[in-house]
């Protein structure tokens, strides 16, 4: 089960929202399945909205009177503006889609532990907050609460997208349903509606959503930089708008980075996104963080030749693989520790591949860089130890970002390594019992196995092209006899 909140202003116009068609038609027969003091179907029958004309999500209803109990608290004080803006919360909860279908009454329990959870209105508290929770199809409720106390107190809603996650979990054994990822914050910062619209508008080169392409840059410039300065070059030098933010004394305290703009698509202001919104771990801070610990490893020459980067290469991941796999298999804790950092440089040498076999465009391999991205954060991102092993696989990561053509000769065989390596690092969250990263890193094995084939198939159809196409082998003429000297007989002597 999952659930995310949002905040907003206007109770009435989320009312009729939830008790309408919906945007695609997608609500079928809304109703209430829980409320503030009304327990029983007889209690909230007496809150359900009329209905005026129509059946179903196409009715008619009069949402006055359950507009007008929900904003009780509020019209009987004044709210600060900034407060009244952000004074009506909301809550869809849904079950995966292979889930059984829970009744009216088992929706109505998870509300009413959602509201628990989060403070809005707890069990026994007759002043809480005045809340309801609608049905409108088979697999979602919507839970939506005006954040006025009932006895005038202000209410108090803290970390509240955490305590949400909490309540979704502990339902999913109970009523047997597919378990999600813990509030672990392992994710990167979602992309919003808006932003996946735009970019499905727009299509072409700029059909990926700036946020994501953006996150793809900074990954990619913060592989190899040394330091803040360089890092920031990089990023220039890959096309992004770069803002710097600085404190007081003039020193460089944060970024904050912007996809160009296309003046012929409507987008002539560029949005810029600091890198806390991109993902958790690429602020300004953690970066140079991880740059302080990586000072020490220095990166490799340049590889000239295909061979050359394969030698680089293999020994490394082979043997982060293996160390992987054996912190997996024994549990030990510092053992494990050390996995986890080499499953965070893995995010790394991945998305150095990415860019050396689908270029600055994208294709398959970015996005299977994308799915492991998940896997390769610590819960609460926890730093990781730097160890012989990370320097080394991070030293792969800086000779696939410099191999050039050559190291794209050789991806059949790099992606068959680095299928072993993303392989053990699912073997490694399996073990953890992180069953969200682990169904990522499943995801991510079979998208490195189909560019593996993609990449062997490619390469045998290239080389039957410049087999049929070679000139046939030019066959030695014999060589010219040359006439001999007639013979002499003894007659006419």
């Amino acid at each position: 089960m999952i659930g995310r909140v949002y905040r907003g202003a206007k109770v009435a116009g989320l009312l009729r929202y939830l008790y309408g068609p919906g945007r695609h038609n997608e609500h079928e027969d809304p109703h209430l399945v829980a409320a503030w003091d009304l327990q029983t179907p007889a209690e909230l029958a007496t809150l359900e909205p009329e209905g005026l004309t129509g059946v179903g999500a196409s009715a008619l209803r009069d949402l006055g009177a359950l507009t007008a109990s929900m904003e009780l608290a509020t019209a009987l004080r004044r709210l600060p503006e900034s407060v009244a803006a952000r004074q009506v919360w909301h809550c869809p909860l849904r079950v995966a889609p292979g889930d059984r279908v829970l009744t009216d009454a088992e929706w109505g329990e998870v509300a009413r532990d959602v509201m628990h959870r989060t403070g809005i209105a707890e069990r026994g508290d007759d002043g809480g907050c005045r809340w309801i929770a609608v049905r409108h199809d088979a697999h979602s409720v919507h839970l939506v609460a005006v954040l006025a106390r009932q006895d005038g107190r202000a209410a108090r809603v803290s970390y509240d997208h955490l305590r949400v996650r909490e309540a979704c979990r502990a339902p999913e054994t109970r009523l047997g349903l597919t378990g999600a990822a813990p509030a672990d914050r392992t994710a990167a910062t979602h992309v919003t509606r808006a932003e996946v619209e735009k970019a499905r508008r727009t299509g072409g080169p700029r059909a990926t959503p700036d946020r994501v392409w953006l996150r793809d840059q900074v990954q990619f410039a913060a592989i190899a930089a040394p330091s803040a300065p360089a890092f920031l070059h990089r990023l220039t030098t890959l096309g992004v708008l770069v803002r710097e933010r600085r404190d007081a004394d003039g020193a460089l305290a944060g970024y904050a980075v912007a996809r160009p703009s296309g003046f012929e698509l409507g987008d002539p202001v560029p949005v810029f996104y600091g890198g806390g919104k991109l993902a958790p771990d690429l602020t300004l801070p953690k970066l140079q963080a991880r740059w302080q610990q990586e000072s020490d490893a220095s990166p490799p020459p340049l590889a000239p030749q295909a061979l050359t980067v394969l030698s680089r290469v293999d020994g490394p991941v082979a043997r982060a693989a293996r160390h992987i796999r054996d912190a997996a298999a024994t549990g030990d804790p510092a053992a494990v520790r050390e996995a986890g950092a080499l499953a965070q440089v893995t995010a790394q040498v991945l998305t150095a591949a990415a860019r050396l076999v689908d270029g600055d465009t994208g294709g398959d391999l970015t996005r299977t860089a994308r799915l492991y991205d998940r896997v390769s954060r610590e819960p609460s991102q926890r730093p990781a130890p730097v160890t012989s092993h990370s320097r080394a696989l991070r030293d792969v990561a800086v000779t696939l970002m410099r191999a050039g053509r050559a190291g794209r000769s050789s991806a059949p065989v790099l992606l068959g390594q680095l299928l072993q390596l993303v392989d053990a690092v699912r073997l490694l969250r399996e073990a953890q019992g992180r069953l969200a990263q682990a169904r990522a890193a499943q995801q991510a094995v079979l998208g490195v196995q189909a560019v593996e084939r993609q990449q062997r198939r490619a390469t045998a159809a290239s080389a039957a092209v410049s087999s049929a196409s070679a000139p046939a082998p030019v066959q030695p003429r014999p060589a010219a006899r040359l006439p001999q000297p007639p013979t002499r007989s003894g007659r006419g002597l």
